[in-house]
């Protein structure tokens, strides 16, 4: 993994699944979640971590933070930056809202009867 690089872990959501291993989360510098409370119940890929010694929570920030300017994202141009989301309904409907926003605007889609 480069300096620099970032990683953005999106796949796994069950503690018994993960698609990082511990050398990822001991090599980077900062790790955003988009949730640290859904990771600590939903991501699998800190549980070697934080066995073995090498991740404590206390390293994690909020992607909410990050976006708000209340914690670092990324420290130095050369930091390796990891991002887990473990996926957030809120994240689904304001994905989905946005999208309907677009296609009326555009004039596509149709409206369905809910």
């Amino acid at each position: 993994m480069a300096e620099g690089a970032l990683v953005c872990a999106v796949g796994s959501n069950w503690l018994t699944r993960a698609e990082l291993d511990t050398h990822v989360i001991r090599r980077a510098d900062n790790i955003v979640c988009d949730s640290i409370k859904a990771c600590q119940h939903e991501a699998g890929d800190f549980q070697p971590a934080l066995e073995s010694g090498v991740f404590a929570w206390s390293r994690a920030v909020e992607l909410a933070d990050v976006v708000a300017g209340r914690a670092v994202g990324r420290s130095s141009r050369d930091s390796i930056g990891l991002f887990k989301s473990v996926g957030l309904a809120i994240e689904d409907v304001a994905l989905g809202g946005k999208l309907v926003e677009l296609a009326r605007a555009q004039g596509v889609g149709r409206e369905l009867p809910f």
